[in-house]
């Protein structure tokens, strides 16, 4: 069972966001705890499971970007959307790796609902790995969930989809560029490694500082992507990402 988190200094949008997350539970599987205040959060989050968590970007005397920060390496898996009445914290929001930002605006609930259930069938998905990757080939459509997608290796115009099962069809036409800026905008477990490759950094580790290794196979990461590569590794594994 998923463990959903909601938390806001405000009792009565605490309430309200609780209210419309409440009607969720049975339907997505999960149990909601809610938090008024930061540090309440964040010693529950030592000892206790979550994988997703609604909060304010100001917590009371708490900085919501900075609890993030920390819940991120306490769980790497865990995702993080922000609900505020501001739009002006977008620039330090990326640095607290967000999953999705809703603005507090309760002068349409209705409308705030829907941003608020929209980002929970997203964080969902995300944390069952129920992402979907859609191609075609021959005016025929194919699906893979993303959690199944070991890597993406571009050769002669061909993009070839390595997986964790044989597939139908599993190359498409088309651009590892395209690919690229697909996925940064919907996943974070992948990354660019070389010009032709496409990493899953569930299946990723490090080997040296220029080799990634995907079970008993090894890849050159070059150059101009070795840092991003190693970053992002860092911020998606936490404390378990290693140089082999």
């Amino acid at each position: 069972m998923l463990q959903v988190i909601a938390c806001d200094d405000s009792r009565d949008f605490l309430k309200l966001l609780v209210t419309i997350l409440g009607e969720y539970e049975e339907v997505y599987n999960y149990e909601l705890k809610e938090f008024q205040d930061g540090k309440e959060l964040l010693e529950y989050c030592k000892t206790n499971p979550f994988d997703i968590v609604y909060m304010d970007i100001e917590i009371g005397t708490s900085n919501g970007m900075d609890l993030a920060r920390t819940l991120k390496k306490i769980n790497p898996k865990s995702l993080t959307i922000y609900i505020s009445a501001y739009d002006t914290y977008y620039v330090r929001m990326a640095n607290a790796e967000p999953f999705r930002f809703i603005l507090k605006n309760l002068q349409d609930i209705y409308k705030f609902k829907l941003e608020l259930v929209d980002t929970l069938d997203a964080a969902y998905r995300r944390v069952k790995g129920k992402d979907i990757w859609t191609y075609f080939y021959k005016n025929e459509q194919y699906k893979i969930e993303f959690n199944k997608i070991k890597y993406f290796f571009s050769f002669a115009r061909k993009v070839y989809i390595i997986s964790t099962e044989e597939l139908e069809q599993d190359f498409f036409y088309g651009k590892i560029d395209d690919i690229q800026e697909i996925l940064e905008e919907s996943d974070d477990r992948f990354v660019r490694i070389n010009n032709r490759t496409i990493v899953n950094l569930t299946f990723t580790r490090m080997k040296g500082r220029k080799k990634a290794v995907i079970g008993n196979k090894e890849f050159t990461v070059s150059p101009e992507y070795k840092e991003n590569f190693k970053e992002r590794g860092s911020k998606y594994w936490g404390r378990y990402w290693n140089i082999l």
